[in-house]
This record gives C-alpha cells, structure tokens and sequence, in this order.
C-alpha cells in the first residue's frame, strides 16, 4: 500500500523496492518494516474503539514476569510453533 504513493501516474514509476532477487534479501526488510507500521497506526488511531482496552491490556503483558517466554517465537511461523 504504501508504495502506491510513489506512483505518479503515465511516468516511469520508481517505488524505491529493490529487485526481489538481489542479494542479502534487501526486499524482506524493506517490507517488514511497514508490516510494523500499519498495524501500529490502525491499533493507536484515534477512531480505533478499541485503543483504549488494546493500550490497557498491552501496558499489563509487558509487566508479567513470563513475558519473554511467549515473545520469543514471535518471528517463526505460527504452524512451526507447539
């Protein structure tokens, strides 16, 4: 989505990706980082009905002592994780 707002229309369109097959995996980072970011602007809008309740129970899970157990396999596949 984002990179829709490089598009100018008729001309060359530049969106500032890399290839996806350029060394050192360039293309997955570049993208991870807006997976991070729209979901952040949608959770802490304003509008969002919910914030308050997702802020309130955000705020607790980052108080508990086992905290780091359930964090660790954040970044595996849900289907790798028991």
């Amino acid at each position: 989505m984002r990179h829709m707002e490089t598009y100018k229309g008729k001309t060359l369109w530049i969106s500032g990706f890399v290839k996806e097959d350029e060394v050192n995996n360039r293309q997955t980072s570049q993208l991870h980082l807006p997976r991070h970011i729209y979901p952040s602007k949608i959770i802490l809008s304003e509008y969002n009905l919910e914030r308050r309740r997702i802020i309130k129970e955000t705020n607790a899970f980052d108080k508990r002592p086992d905290r780091d157990t359930f964090m660790k396999d954040l970044d595996k596949n849900p289907r790798e994780v028991e």
